[in-house]
């Protein structure tokens, strides 16, 4: 469509509604954004233009400093991935400091993560990052994956509005917007 000039502008941005929201899905849009689904401004990051990797430099659980990707991790956002994925590892020690309970008896009390990318803090809430199974089974989002690198997925996404903008090409920026 963009090569084609089929769309006004060379952007595409990603919406995940939450499962209690009244129209949770989602939306794709073509060319634009919906402002009924973000608040303020999208902050932009500059991405490689092969695989849309960007640098993450921090990850906070509630407020302690994990200490994780402090001299940077390769990150990217993916739309078609339901957790957030990274090294097994870092996984395992985010996991332990969340703590969340199979059975979802400390979920009003589970921490915000909070990834910085480009000097910028970016809170993902359990809202986001707990699977609520049943009412009683709750399981974490955060999943080992066996590269080196970071995927940010839906949990992500239903937090930030996203952005891809292709309108100065080379240069590929993706924008993050708090979502509604």
């Amino acid at each position: 469509m963009m090569q084609q000039d089929k769309i006004e502008k060379k952007i595409f941005s990603i919406w995940y509604g939450r499962s209690n929201d009244a129209g949770a899905g989602g939306e794709i849009m073509f060319g634009g954004t919906n402002p009924a689904h973000y608040t303020g401004e999208h902050v932009y990051v500059t991405v490689d233009e092969v695989g849309h990797f960007f640098q993450m430099n921090n990850i906070f659980v509630g407020t302690i400093d994990t200490y994780k990707c402090s001299t940077g991790c390769h990150v990217f956002v993916d739309s078609g991935t339901t957790n957030i994925l990274g090294p097994p590892d870092m996984i395992k020690d985010i996991n332990r400091r969340i703590d969340a309970a199979p059975n979802c008896s400390n979920y009003e009390n589970l921490p915000d993560v909070t990834f910085t990318i480009e000097g910028r803090s970016y809170s993902v809430s359990p809202l986001d990052y707990i699977r609520k199974v049943t009412k009683n089974v709750c399981t974490s989002r955060f999943k080992g994956y066996k590269n080196n690198f970071w995927i940010l997925g839906m949990p992500f996404i239903r937090a930030f509005h996203t952005v891809y903008d292709y309108e100065k090409l080379p240069i590929v920026r993706i924008g993050f917007a708090k979502s509604v």
